[in-house]
């Protein structure tokens, strides 16, 4: 998967072209190049991805020192590394937000149960006294 997100050229600026007209069956932004990926082909990244963009970038550098590719195309797979690398961080950073936020909720629901349980103990036991009569 990871090589051929690395091997993939971008779709340049000028391939998209935008029309505005009355609404149609026709999509209005054609491209003539497939997408790079889905958002469920692309979601999760893990850190083996990560590992494996730092290996191709190292195999760009040995390819680059045999000639094989030129150095534009290294920094084309550069900056999709970079792509990659920033959103497995961005993916990372926003599971962890979730995860404080699921956290602090399910802590807030529990402390009120326990409120409402200790309350209603409070309240039998309030109510048992008042039985008693003062001597």
């Amino acid at each position: 998967m990871l090589d051929a997100l690395l091997s993939r050229q971008p779709v340049p600026a000028a391939a998209a072209s935008v029309t505005f007209s009355e609404p149609s069956d026709t999509p209005l932004v054609t491209d003539e190049h497939p997408p790079l990926l889905s958002v469920k082909q692309a979601l999760p990244l893990t850190s083996a991805d990560k590992k494996a963009a730092v290996d191709k970038m190292k195999e760009a550098d040995r390819l680059i020192s045999a000639g094989k590719i030129s150095s534009s195309d290294r920094k084309c797979m550069n900056q999709r590394v970079s792509c990659m690398s920033y959103s497995l961080q961005a993916e990372m950073n926003h599971f962890h937000s979730n995860r404080i936020y699921d956290y602090n909720r399910v802590m807030q629901c529990y402390l009120e149960q326990q409120v409402t349980f200790y309350q209603q103990i409070a309240d039998k036991l309030r109510e048992a006294l008042s039985r008693f009569t003062t001597l």
